[in-house]
């Protein structure tokens, strides 16, 4: 059989739902089983993507569909989500704005899991070490994407993934160990898990911004086991994010104490600011929200 919508190079075949795949470079065609006794397989009519993988080990199966790096005739480096037969953008303009100045994309590979209701497509870049995660469960495209680092290593340690005997299972780039994925280890093979959530710039009409104070609303009282406090941190830009302040520091709270909330006050004012909390403690961290006491000033 031949491809018959688009004769480019095929790359990539995946089954899903008793039909095969087909990736070409530019275009994807979908065929079945259609029972015939010289040659049983057939093209599905009306079933053909004007899209291509632009990496053959980007495409995997998650939350009852196909992910996969694409490209077109037309350009290159956005990530799309299978739609019945149609592709549906799921990266947003930052993640392919940040594809795009990559030194090479069609040597990403992936791999998706689901845990605690989130299923997660894994992105990896392996020559310019850089992983990016979707997660499926978030409807904002603009929420759903993240930056996933091993500590040190600059992209994610999961090269190949299983799920086997009720564990997810990776398979370590570097050294070829196999890790499991568990909730209640809060080191990465023996390495800090640090974490960091940016918040979008907070402005007003270039009006001046004056800044009481932060809550954050986090998990409270999971102390670490030799009795102190895990820390987490807050610190600010006023410049787009091309510098930062100085880091302020709050306790999420020794064992047993849920209360009170995670307070930074004397923040200081701004046209446009953005805060930045992070934190690397071995405890179990579960960042629900902040809320911002700001007023508006004026032109001056």
């Amino acid at each position: 059989a031949m491809a018959e919508s688009n004769v480019d190079k095929l790359v990539s075949v995946v089954a899903d739902h008793q039909e095969l795949w087909l990736f070409g470079e530019y275009s994807t065609e979908v065929w079945y089983n259609s029972g015939a006794a010289d040659f049983p397989f057939a093209r599905r009519e009306g079933a053909v993507l004007e899209v291509g993988c632009a990496a053959p080990h980007s495409a995997a199966k998650a939350d009852n569909s196909i992910f996969w790096l694409g490209q077109s005739p037309q350009g290159k480096g956005v990530v799309y989500r299978a739609d019945q037969y149609s592709p549906l953008i799921i990266s947003n303009r930052g993640v392919e704005y940040a594809i795009s100045q990559l030194t090479r994309t069609d040597d990403a590979r992936a791999y998706a899991y689901q845990q605690s209701g989130h299923t997660f497509y894994v992105l990896t870049f392996p020559t310019d070490g850089v992983t990016f995660v979707y997660d499926a469960s978030v409807k904002d495209t603009e929420m759903a994407w993240s930056v996933r680092s091993t500590y040190g290593k600059g992209r994610d340690r999961g090269n190949a993934y299983v799920f086997s005997d009720g564990e997810h299972l990776l398979g370590d780039f570097e050294s070829g160990v196999i890790w499991a994925l568990d909730q209640d280890v809060y080191t990465d093979g023996g390495l800090p898990i640090a974490w960091e959530r940016t918040t979008a710039h907070i402005i007003k009409d270039m009006k001046r911004i004056f800044f009481k104070d932060i809550r954050i609303n986090i998990e409270r009282g999971v102390g670490l086991e030799d009795g102190t406090d895990p820390l987490m941190y807050l610190d600010w830009s006023d410049d787009g994010g091309h510098t930062w302040s100085n880091k302020k520091q709050a306790s999420m709270g020794v064992i047993g104490k849920y209360l009170p909330m995670v307070t930074f006050s004397r923040l200081g004012s701004s046209r446009d600011r953005v805060f930045r909390l992070s934190g690397s403690a071995p405890v179990r961290t579960v960042l629900i929200g902040a809320y911002i006491d700001a007023k508006v000033g004026n032109y001056i």
